[in-house]
């Protein structure tokens, strides 16, 4: 069994189409065909029964995916160990793209550090499609939020990534604001909610459709006004700056953007997600532990 033969059969895994997976694979149909009779062959057993032109796992294949992925992760942790840093290695991240706005420079430049022939790849997805992509071995990370950690298979290794604290956000020309602030500005609940906000009505991290509002406000308690619904966040955050209306922002998308934080007198409340950075290969998460 070729660890290669289990890296494409995992992808036609996913895929069920040969065309697909061509693509990704950057290999012709008629190479992965090869390497799926090679795998086929070595374990005397067929894999995905054939529907015309078509493919379709089978419960043998469904077996191997299961396990498959965790061979190749040990593989290529082994293969890392082994060739030390003069071994070339590709490093698939998988995370919704609100998280990697913030950590995708952190994670590039550490696993670059730790070998400097890597490549890395960045490939987002909501956090339950990127935890899937880690399981059926399509990634070498995960990032998600805490909200999923207890959907971590056992044999997964997870570290503590940060914290994500939700601000108030104004363009610099706001009404609150009037262009001479820098940093924040303090003002009361009663003048913050008669301006009108932008949210998004998908979630950013697990891409569940809830409406508009959906950033993590407590529009129960403090009820906004709602304008403009946006769920593209870079779009979302130019009609902040264009002073058009407040947004409900991650903290590091208001420093990014050289956005003003609104800070609210007498508001306790602040919405907190905590990151997490999975990955089946313990050496990928002892880079970032304390």
């Amino acid at each position: 069994m070729n660890i290669k033969d289990l890296e494409i059969f995992l992808v036609l895994a996913s895929t069920e189409n040969m065309q697909q997976a061509s693509i990704i694979c950057n290999k012709t149909p008629s190479m992965l065909s090869k390497s799926l009779k090679r795998l086929e062959v070595s374990l005397e057993v067929k894999l995905f029964d054939r529907i015309g032109k078509s493919i379709k796992l089978n419960a043998a294949g469904l077996k191997l995916r299961i396990n498959a992925a965790k061979i190749v992760a040990q593989a290529k942790q082994t293969f890392a160990e082994c060739s030390g840093i003069g071994g070339a290695h590709d490093y698939t991240i998988a995370a919704p793209s609100i998280l990697l706005f913030r950590w995708a420079s952190v994670l590039s430049k550490s696993l670059q550090n730790h070998n400097a022939h890597s490549k890395v790849i960045f490939n987002t997805h909501f956090e339950g499609q990127a935890l899937e992509q880690l399981i059926h071995g399509l990634a070498d990370i995960a990032v998600i939020t805490s909200n999923l950690a207890n959907q971590i298979p056992e044999d997964m290794h997870s570290v503590a990534l940060g914290v994500l604290n939700m601000q108030v956000a104004a363009g610099k020309n706001h009404p609150l604001v009037n262009g001479g602030a820098s940093g924040f500005v303090e003002v009361s609940a009663e003048q913050l909610l008669v301006h009108p906000f932008v949210s998004p009505s998908i979630s950013p991290y697990c891409g569940q459709a809830r409406g508009i509002g959906c950033d993590g406000w407590r529009n129960d308690l403090f009820p906004r006004q709602l304008k403009i619904e946006v769920n593209d966040y870079s779009v979302l955050g130019q009609l902040v700056r264009s002073g058009q209306a407040l947004a409900y922002l991650p903290d590091y998308w208001v420093r990014e953007l050289e956005l003003i934080q609104l800070q609210i007198k007498n508001f306790d409340y602040v919405y907190q997600e905590k990151l997490l950075l999975v990955s089946y290969q313990s050496d990928l998460i002892d880079l970032f532990k304390p």
